[in-house]
C-alpha cells in the first residue's frame, strides 16, 4: 500500500536539529508516552469531522507543541500516473512512528526537524483508479466475497482441530484469564482478499482471525458475561469487513482499537506494520498478549522491541509458550501476573 505523508504545514516553535536526538532520547527515558489515548482520541475526533482538502489537523508533539498537517484528500500524484491509471490520496489516517525510527529520521536527517518528536501524525493512503472511467483499478487483485468466505471457513474447521489450538487452550485454562476477559481486540490481522499472488498473505490472515474467533467462543464458556471480538486494519477490504462481521466480528476504525484496549481486554498482533507493543505498552496493562516474542534486541522493525516494552513484561506478565506456526511465527501468550498462579516469571534472560 503506498501513502502520502501530510508533512508538516506549520510548528509553533522551531526544533534544533543538533539537540534533537538527546531530548528525544530524555523524553523516552524520562517516561514520556509516546502514545496516549487522549491524543488517540483528540485526532480521532479531528477526523470524524467533514474535512476538505486544505485542513488542517492539530497534533501535540511529545514535547507539547501543537504541529499542523494539512489534509490532502483528493491531490493527484502526477509522478506516480502510469497511462490512464492514477493515484489521488485518499481521506486522512494516522500515521504511528516508533522510538527507533523517530531516532533514525533524526540521525539520518531524512525529514523535517520539526517532525523530530511526531510519533502521531497524518498521512493518506494513495488509491488507484481509471482517469478515464473514474474506475477503482485494483478490483482484479482481490478474491471474491465467495472466494474469502470458503477460505475463512476452510481455515477455521482447520485450526479448530489443530494442535496448535488445543494447546493454546490448555495454557489459558490454566490461568485465571476467562472470567477477566470482556474484549478481544486483533490489531493488523491481513487482509483474506488478498490475492494468491502474494503468497501467505491471505492465509495467514484467515488463520490469524479463525484464532480470534476460537478464542471469543473458548473464552465465553467459563465466563458469566459477554466477551466480545473485535479487529481493527485499515487495510481491510468490503469483501474482508462482510465475511467477518458475518462471523460476529466487529471492525474498528483507527484508532477505535487502541482507545477500547484495557486491564479486561485479550490484545492480539502478530507482525503488524504499526508499532503495537509500543503503543499497548503506552496505553494500557491488557489481561493477556498475544504478539510477537518480546527481545533484547531494539533493531528498527514496523514493530519494534523497547526497553519500555521489556520493563512492562517483565514487571507485570508471566510467559508461556505460543506453539510455533507458519502462519503466525515466533509469538508467545503474556498473561498478567495477577491472574496467574503458575507459568513462566517473564525475566529478560528468559524473553530474549
Amino acid at each position: 500500500m503506498l501513502y502520502l505523508k501530510s508533512g508538516v504545514c506549520e510548528r509553533t516553535e522551531a526544533v534544533d536539529p543538533s539537540k534533537s536526538l538527546s531530548q528525544l532520547d530524555r523524553l523516552f527515558n524520562e517516561g514520556r508516552p509516546f502514545f496516549s489515548k487522549d491524543s488517540l482520541r483528540n485526532i480521532q475526533e479531528q477526523l470524524q469531522q467533514p474535512l476538505k482538502k486544505g485542513d488542517r489537523i492539530r497534533i501535540l508533539d511529545l514535547s507539547d507543541v501543537p504541529v499542523f498537517f494539512e489534509v490532502k484528500t483528493g491531490d493527484c500524484q502526477a509522478h506516480l500516473r502510469a497511462g490512464d491509471i492514477v493515484y489521488t490520496a485518499n481521506e486522512p489516517t494516522i500515521q504511528y512512528v516508533s522510538y527507533q525510527s523517530l531516532r533514525k529520521r533524526i540521525e539520518t536527517v531524512s525529514e523535517s526537524p520539526d517532525l523530530a518528536f511526531c510519533s502521531l501524525r497524518i498521512q493518506h493512503t494513495l488509491i488507484r483508479h481509471n482517469n478515464i472511467t473514474g474506475e477503482p483499478a485494483d478490483d482484479s487483485k482481490f478474491k471474491s466475497k465467495d472466494e474469502v468466505h470458503r477460505l475463512f471457513s476452510a481455515a477455521l474447521e482447520i485450526w479448530e482441530e489443530s494442535g496448535i489450538w488445543a494447546e493454546i487452550k490448555r495454557t489459558l485454562s490454566s490461568t485465571a484469564t476467562a472470567g477477566k476477559i470482556t474484549k478481544i481486540i486483533g490489531f493488523g490481522c491481513g487482509i483474506m482478499s488478498a490475492s494468491d499472488d502474494v503468497p501467505h498473505i491471505s492465509y495467514n490472515a484467515a488463520f490469524q482471525h479463525a484464532l480470534l474467533l476460537t478464542l471469543q467462543q473458548f473464552l465465553r464458556q467459563s465466563s458469566s458475561h459477554e466477551i466480545t471480538c473485535a479487529v481493527q486494519d485499515p487495510a481491510y477490504t468490503d469483501r474482508d469487513i462482510s465475511v467477518l462481521y458475518s462471523h460476529g466480528i466487529e471492525i474498528l476504525k483507527d484508532p477505535e482499537g487502541f482507545i477500547q484496549a484495557d486491564d479486561s481486554s485479550l490484545v492480539f498482533a502478530c507482525a503488524p506494520d504499526v508499532p503495537v507493543r509500543q503503543i499497548v505498552a503506552d496505553i494500557a496493562r491488557p489481561a493477556v498478549l498475544m504478539w510477537d516474542r518480546v527481545s533484547s534486541s531494539d533493531d528498527l522493525t514496523a514493530d519494534p522491541d523497547s526497553p519500555r516494552i521489556r520493563k512492562m513484561i517483565c514487571d507485570s506478565y508471566d510467559c508461556f509458550d505460543f506453539p510455533y506456526d507458519e502462519h503466525f511465527g515466533d509469538m508467545a501468550i503474556y498473561v498478567r501476573r495477577d491472574l496467574n498462579s503458575q507459568g513462566q516469571f517473564a525475566q529478560i534472560d528468559t524473553i530474549a
